[in-house]
């Protein structure tokens, strides 16, 4: 049975994050604690400097199916698992819990300071 999460912002995410590592934690899926930091660190870092480019052209055509049926399922809190990701974002399977969630930290950092800057230029 998988616990039922409310995470309002990335830095909820760290912190239960951090909680696992501290406490410990019981393997529910095909991931580790190590494993999904990886693919959130990815997935935001992708945001943060840009698609592959094979991904944006690939991909145009099906945001508009992916906006209107996967992002309201996402955002409700009901995503469906199960769902092939794309390779670009699958962890390798060695990575340590510690290391990843000290790197998926600091992406976050990273992507609260330029997001910081955007919003500091966009109001000028």
């Amino acid at each position: 049975m998988r616990r039922e999460l409310n995470l309002a912002c990335l830095d909820d995410a760290i912190g239960e994050c951090e909680r696992l590592l501290e406490s410990g934690y019981s393997k529910s899926g095909n991931w580790s604690l190590a494993q999904i930091c990886c693919h959130l660190r990815l997935s935001i870092e992708c945001n943060m400097t840009g698609y592959p480019k094979y991904m944006t052209i690939l991909g145009y055509p099906l945001r508009p199916i992916l906006h209107y049926l996967i992002l309201p399922r996402l955002l409700s809190g009901n995503s469906p698992s199960g769902i092939k990701t794309a390779g670009v974002f699958i962890p390798p399977v060695d990575v340590v819990d510690e290391h990843e969630v000290e790197r998926f930290k600091r992406c976050v950092a990273e992507f609260h300071c330029q997001t910081e800057l955007l919003t500091r230029g966009s109001a000028k």
